[in-house]
């Protein structure tokens, strides 16, 4: 009789190395081969990669694009951000401000 073998898999996963894996683990024992494929995920925090600061113009409509890498991908929600505002899940902030609206506003993105 012959004790079971087993196998850790373990480490730290490298900054930006979120996503699936797949991969084939093959247990041999003489001539007999067991295959059996596996996916590992590595979960990553998302961060940001869009720049701090945008400019948008009274009476006139713009756009900013909020990126950040992470995985699963993250989705965006904005707060505090200028009358007309629209932040969807693709993180296409686009804003429409009215003409008398100059100033500086602050907008918070998680």
């Amino acid at each position: 009789m012959h004790a079971a073998q087993g196998w850790l898999m373990g480490g730290t996963p490298p900054a930006g190395s979120g996503g699936s894996y797949q991969f084939t683990i093959d247990a041999v024992c003489g001539s007999v081969v067991a295959t059996q494929q596996f996916t590992r995920t590595v979960d990553e925090a998302p961060a940001f990669t869009s720049k701090a600061r945008a400019t948008f113009r009274a009476g006139r409509p713009g756009t900013f694009t909020v990126s950040a890498h992470g995985f699963p991908a993250a989705l965006f929600t904005a707060a505090g951000s200028p009358p007309g505002p629209a932040l969807p899940p693709d993180g296409v902030l686009t804003v429409a401000p009215p003409a008398h609206a100059g100033g500086s506003y602050h907008v918070t993105i998680g």
